[in-house]
């Protein structure tokens, strides 16, 4: 868990709203990477992890939203997933929708059939508000299974980063990227 400094924060600010403290970001980067160092420094592919985080600290951005797609599009590259990210703040009219009706109006625009979502949502979106709309609402669960790490515990769920760290992005992508269930709604 890690915050990063940004400008004037409100809860009512969207995240592509939400500016980055230029200042503040500059001092809190280098403290950053050197509680990561400190943390991971013994661990077998700390250099191939702090590559991708330096490689994203090291990147352009000012909102917290580029932070986000940044990171996955670099952990993307790292694990060869070829997918484009987009930003659904640039999708025409869902701007101005709500919940599920926006989701409904992405995947129409991406000429989706299908939307998976994180299991989480299973407590906010049901079958019955896609159906309608001709789009099959799924939801993925993860299967979190052990991995190598040295001098602690595993600890579940932690990060990307600590699995790179600890295991490197060829186990991670032949043992820990297909561990996963998707099940319809």
């Amino acid at each position: 868990h890690f915050t990063i400094p940004i400008d004037n924060a409100s809860q009512f600010k969207k995240i592509n709203e939400t500016l980055i403290s230029e200042y503040e970001f500059k001092k809190w980067k280098y403290k950053f990477i050197a509680s990561i160092e400190t943390f991971y420094k013994k661990q077998p592919y700390f250099e191939e992890g702090m590559d991708i985080v330096t490689s994203i600290l090291h990147s352009s951005f000012s909102t917290i939203s580029e932070v986000s797609a940044n990171s996955i599009t670099a952990c993307c590259d790292l694990f060869g997933i070829s997918t484009s990210v987009k930003y659904s703040s640039q999708m025409g009219n869902s701007k101005e929708l709500k919940k599920e009706l926006r989701l409904i109006d992405i995947c129409k625009q991406c000429e989706c059939s299908f939307y998976i979502n994180a299991v989480g949502g299973k407590d906010i979106y049901t079958s019955d508000m896609f159906f309608p709309h001709e789009i099959t609402l799924e939801f993925i669960t993860p299967n979190i299974a052990p991995y190598p790490v040295q001098g602690r515990s595993f600890v579940p769920s932690l990060s990307i980063l600590d699995a790179i760290m600890c295991c490197g992005k060829d186990y991670i992508r032949d043992n820990l990227l297909s561990g996963y269930t998707v099940e319809e709604a």
